[in-house]
């Protein structure tokens, strides 16, 4: 009997973690969210939905994949960019929420994403920034990728990615 009910309690103990009830934090279950809808590069097309709001964690996750599989080449070598050589500089949510008044630099991150997927996507969009250190030469603006959550997917676009 004793054996039965620490068994039951096991299994339910096991249930409740997997599920995400029981000790999860909330950058964890945001992360298996974000792993679970699919990623697409360039601006969502028409019919998609945007405005869906992205947490932190999930904005530098979603542009993290896209980036951290790219591979730089850089005067004949050759080198995958990771956490190491591509850090993540700043992030900027939602880029057209400009009340209270913007930090520094949000109004050009907005005109470049509105450039890029207009008017509507970029408002929706947040922005992170990574450092290039695999590039040698100095003084090189960060490397930016904008990210918006769509009722589909999750969409990472930048000048490289439009």
């Amino acid at each position: 009997m004793a054996l039965r009910l620490l068994t039951l309690m096991l299994t339910c103990t096991a249930a409740a973690l997997s599920a995400g009830t029981v000790g999860a934090n909330s950058e964890r279950v945001a992360t298996d969210a974000i792993a679970k809808l699919p990623l697409r590069l360039g601006c969502p097309a028409r019919d998609e939905r945007v405005g869906r709001l992205l947490s932190f964690s999930e904005a530098v996750s979603a542009t993290q994949r896209v980036l951290y599989r790219e591979i730089a080449h850089f005067q004949g070598r050759s080198a995958r960019r990771t956490a190491t050589n591509s850090p993540v500089v700043a992030v900027v949510m939602d880029l057209g929420y400009l009340i209270p008044p913007p930090l520094q630099g949000q109004r050009q991150l907005l005109a470049r994403a509105t450039k890029l997927c207009g008017r509507k996507v970029a408002a929706a969009s947040s922005a992170v920034l990574f450092d290039d250190a695999l590039n040698i030469v100095c003084c090189l603006p960060p490397i930016t990728l904008f990210v918006v959550r769509t009722d589909r997917s999750l969409r990472v676009y930048s000048e490289a990615h439009p």
